[in-house]
Order: C-alpha cells, then structure tokens, then sequence
C-alpha cells in the first residue's frame, strides 16, 4: 500500500505528468513487463527519462500492485479539478459488491460514464473473467464503456486496463478500450446499456460555474430547482440510458434522503418508482473524507417497495456487506419532503411514538437560536466584573462593557449536563432595545453617548464584524448581528443540541437568556390544554417533558428516523424532533415519572406508556 502522506510530499515537489509516468515505469520494472510488447505503453513513455532523485522517492514508496496505482492516480488529481469534477477513488470491495448486485450475465453491456481512473471498469473486467472465463479483449469489446470528462482520467484508466491485461498475457491497446473523454451529461447518447455502475462525482451546487447551473437547470429535471448537487443529474443520465431490463448501481451521499435540496431528486425517484434498493452506510465514512453514503439500486420497472438495509453503530462497511438485511419501504408511504427509510420492526415502534399523545412541535414552539455570523466577536466569559462592567481581553487588551448591554448566552453545544446550564458564565453583548415590542438595533448615536466603552469595542473589531458574509453585506449599523432570529422571542425553554450521542435536553428557567449552536423548545405563549387529566406543557411539568425527551424512547426515535454524522452523532433539528409525541399522561403517571430516579426502571416505565417493546441493539440486523 502506498504511504500517502509521502506520496502527497512526492506530489509537492514534482510535475503530475513526470510523476504519473514514473509510477507508471516502476510498475512496469517490478512486473518484469515487457513495454516493447504494448504499443500504447511505448507511445506513453516515449522518450521520457526521470529525474533520478524522483525515481528514488518513487521507489521509497516500495512494491505497490494495480490497486494501489489506481490510488496514486486519484491522489494526482488536482485540488480544482476535485472540486469541480467531485472525483473520490472507490474501494475495490464497493465496486465488487455493486458489480455483484447488478449482476450482469454474459452478453449484457456494462457502463460507467463516469469512470474516473477505472476502479469501476477494473472490478467489471474481473468479474467477467471470473465469472465466465472470458478474456480481457473479449469483455472490451463486447461488453464494457466508460467515460469521463478529464482526459488525464480516461489515459490512466486505460493504462490500468493495459497493465492487468499484461498480468494475463494478454496484450491490449489504446483502440481495443471503449473509454471516451466527454462530458457524459452534454454528450448525445445513442445507445442504452444494460447494466450502469459507477460512483458519480459529487459537487455542490455552489462550486459550480454559472454556465454548469444555467446548463443544468435547463436539461435535467433532477437539477430543474434549488441547490442541488451533481450526482442528481448522473442518476437521471443513468436511469435515461438503461434498456428495458437494466439495472444501475451508484455510491452517492446519502443525505439526498432528507435534504431540503435533494427534493428534486426524491421526486423524479418516486415518479418512477425506479430505486428498488437502498444500502446505507449512515454516519460510517466509506471514503477518506467527510462524506457520508450509500449505495442506490434503480431499474426501469416500477417498483413497490424499496429494500432498505442500514449499518449498525461499529460494524464495519466490510462486515456490513456481507450480510445485508434488507426491509420493505413501500413508495405510498414516503413523503417527497423527506424520505424516512426504517429497517425491520422500526415502522411498527416509530408509529406508536408518533400517534400515543401530542406531537413536541405541537405544544411548544421549537425555535433556533441568535445568529451573529461571528459569535466570537460578541461572546466573552468576564475575568471580573462590578456593579457596571464586565471585563474581559480580546487581542491582548483589556476591556470593559457596561453590563446592561449584555446577556446570559448558552452555547448549548456546550453544555453537557443540567448542572452546566446553572453554572454558565458566558455573555453576549446585546446591542438591541425594545421598541413597540420588537427588538430594533441601538443606533450609533446612542451607543456612543450610553455605552461608550462598548462602542470603542466595536469600533476595535468593526473590520472583523464588516467581513461577514464574505463582505457582500452591509449591515445597518455595523454592529447589527447577522441575522434577526431569535432576537423576540424570550421564556423558559428546553435546550438541545443539533448533534448529540444520545438525547440531551436541559431546561433553562432564565426567561430572557439567548443561546447558539442548538435548538429552543418553548412553551407556547397560549397555552391550550390538550389533555382530558392535565396540560403537561404546562411550566410545573418541564421536568417530566425532559425526562422523557431524555429517555432510551426519544434515543431509538432519533437513531430511526433522524440522520448523523460521523461517530454516530444524531440530528436533533426541528424537522427531526417535532413529530415525537408525549403520551396523554394522567396525575399518577406524571408524578412516578417525575419520581423515578433509576434511568432503567424510567425507560421500562415508558415503554409500557408508549406500548411498545425496544430492541437491543444492532436493530437493522
């Protein structure tokens, strides 16, 4: 395996061209392969002589095989054509386990159009030659394509085709590979294929160029509207030129499951009814970086159902596709606006919590919180204070702010336990007043006649402040956060953070605090009793609401229905949390909720509540 990080130092002080070339003789050197005999390979090296002192660093790299020179290659990108082509290398197991899906018989074509360096059109060529014995130029030429928008992609990828095939005493030539450089969303298409493989490159719509979104906007109708990604347009372009029976297999993100902007995408799936498999990797990195994925079977039939498997919390990817369970998601029961895909007995648990009582985002308000676009600038915790200032030191200077221009802030990321909530010394400065029951900026005027040590700070961080939003922005005055949610709204609420291990709501009584980096659930200014025994929105019951919302009921909720991140962090936004019900309890279950101290007994005690029974874990198995 080649060491990367000295293969990137490599990258560093050499050209790509001399470097690829250099790979690509050592290679040659270790597999005692006769260049003579390929003409492709002699037109390639031509008369090129490395650097000796590149040589030797190519050689400290040590003996590498087929993979690992496939992995050189991607690495020899550069940065601004990873960007902009989103191209990430594809491990040999996913190909084979995609390739094994799909299952392509003798005689049916295969694609990848866009194949990168050919990790896909490697692992198709061996499992025909594994599968049905044929040879190297016979699956070339009767079965495989591939395609990609990078020339540099394409010759790499056909310099591997060449060097297995030497492995197999084939000899193979550039005109025996049907690989094509083109742009495989603008190019006119004349055939279909029956099988499509591949692992789409990924780009944000914001790295796009203006004429690549007026392009896609107008052609495609996966990226008609929003702030959609790329891979979008590859599946439509994929689903577009399969034949009757085909069947494709992509490794894309997975959050066009539930992102706002994978609307588009959602709803040209549902129309077709064409995905019939889903193999999620959830929050557990496929790739070396901070994507998360799955890999998604389409075909041409109109489906019912979508099989959906899900890895478990520390299984490994290998381990996973071994043995994937999959279970039955029926199309009329997903909502374009978010796709919720639930393994085994979830679908039966999940609806009981979301029909035993009343929905959270239906008694309280769940709110976010301020959002100054540079929190650092308006957040200090005091070193002291009296009876007018709080005094901290910013850039190595001391300053004081007078204390009425300032308010307790939870940074509720921050905080771990309820005790933190109690203990929180951080202040935001608060340049706002109240005026005809809104919050409006304190003018410049006034802030420098009331509050003028708090103005000479300001005017000490103004460039900082002047730089948000990337400067494109003015803001009226310049010490105006940068957006105006949150500023209204005050009262006693429930805290939690976007992204938890496991549930952790804290209650904070302090009606006129402010908070970041999490969610506010507020009790409803006009309280509506819902319940026949008692209103368990009610403040007196905040405790209760919080005991359940931290219970092992809302964790296996959250885990089901919502998405994570690395590590196996859930979601807890608003969209994930407000469907999540508390039961229609009477005065005794209130008060043994409120009782019990053991959390086990607690979570027995509300699974009765809730009727249902959770499973241990590993629930997808």
């Amino acid at each position: 395996m080649i060491n990367t990080a000295r293969f990137n130092n490599i990258v560093a002080k050499y050209d790509i061209s001399d470097i690829e070339k250099s790979l690509v003789l050592r290679y040659i050197e270790n597999n005692s392969i006769k260049q003579s005999d390929f003409q492709f390979l002699t037109e390639y090296i031509g008369i090129f002589s490395p650097e000796s002192s590149l040589m030797d660093e190519i050689k400290s790299l040590g003996a590498y095989t087929l993979e690992d020179l496939a992995v050189a290659f991607e690495l020899l990108i550069p940065e601004s054509d990873r960007i902009i082509n989103g191209a990430f290398f594809t491990p040999s197991y996913i190909v084979d386990y995609i390739i094994k899906i799909i299952s392509p018989t003798r005689n049916e074509s295969i694609a990848d159009v866009s194949c990168g360096c050919g990790a896909f059109l490697l692992g198709i060529i061996k499992y025909y030659m594994h599968k049905f014995n044929m040879s190297v130029k016979d699956i070339l030429c009767n079965n495989l394509f591939g395609a990609d928008i990078l020339d540099y992609n394409v010759r790499r990828a056909k310099l591997l085709i060449c060097l297995f095939a030497s492995h197999h005493n084939e000899i193979i030539e550039e005109s025996d590979i049907n690989v094509i450089c083109c742009d495989s969303l603008r190019y006119r298409w004349n055939r279909v294929f029956d099988c499509i493989v591949g692992n789409p490159p990924y780009v944000k719509f914001q790295d796009m160029s203006i004429e690549s979104r007026g392009y896609l906007s107008s052609n495609w109708r996966t990226t008609s509207f929003g702030t959609y990604n790329l891979y979008f347009a590859f599946f439509e372009l994929g689903y577009n030129l399969l034949s009757e029976n085909g069947r494709l297999g992509y490794i894309t993100p997975n959050n066009y499951f539930t992102s706002l902007a994978g609307e588009s995408l959602r709803t040209f799936f549902q129309q077709h009814q064409c995905v019939y498999e889903i193999v999620d990797f959830n929050a557990t990195k496929v790739f070396d970086v901070q994507t998360y994925t799955a890999i998604s079977f389409l075909n041409r039939h109109r489906n019912e159902t979508i099989g959906y498997g899900r890895i478990n919390d520390g299984q490994s990817p290998h381990e996973f596709l071994e043995n994937v369970g999959l279970s039955s998601n029926f199309y009329d029961s997903l909502n374009v606006k978010k796709w919720r895909l639930l393994c085994g007995e979830e679908r039966y648990i999940i609806s009981q919590i979301e029909s035993i009582g009343e929905p959270i985002g239906k008694l309280f308000n769940i709110c976010v919180g301020i959002a100054t676009l540079k929190d650092d600038v308006y957040s200090f915790i005091p070193i002291s204070s009296d009876d007018k200032y709080y005094y901290f030191v910013r850039d190595n200077i001391s300053w004081k702010i007078e204390k009425d221009l300032t308010r307790n802030t939870i940074k509720v990321s921050e905080m771990k336990c309820q005790a933190d909530i109690g203990a929180n010394s951080r202040r935001f400065i608060f340049p706002y007043k109240m005026i005809n029951g809104k919050m409006a900026p304190i003018t410049e005027d006034e802030m420098s006649s009331m509050y003028p040590f708090c103005y000479d700070y300001f005017n000490h961080v103004k460039d900082i402040l002047a730089s948000r939003g990337k400067g494109k922005h003015k803001y009226t005055p310049f010490y105006s956060y940068g957006r105006t949610q949150g500023l209204n709204r005050r009262g006693v609420r429930i805290y939690t953070p976007t992204f938890s291990k496991y549930p952790r709501f804290l209650i904070d009584l302090d009606e006129n605090s402010l908070f970041t980096n999490g969610y506010g659930i507020y009790l409803r200014e006009t309280a509506e009793n819902l319940f026949e025994y008692n209103s368990i929105s009610d403040i007196e019951n905040l405790d209760v609401i919080q005991k359940i919302l931290n219970s092992e009921i809302m964790n296996y909720y959250i885990t089901a229905t919502s998405v994570a991140i690395e590590g196996g962090y859930p979601c807890y936004q608003k969209n994930f949390i407000e469907k999540f019900t508390i039961p229609n309890l009477n005065t005794t279950q209130i008060e043994h909720i409120r009782a019990v101290s053991d959390r086990d007994e607690l979570n027995s005690y509300l699974e009765e509540i809730y009727q249902i029974n959770l499973p241990v874990p590993n629930r997808c198995s």
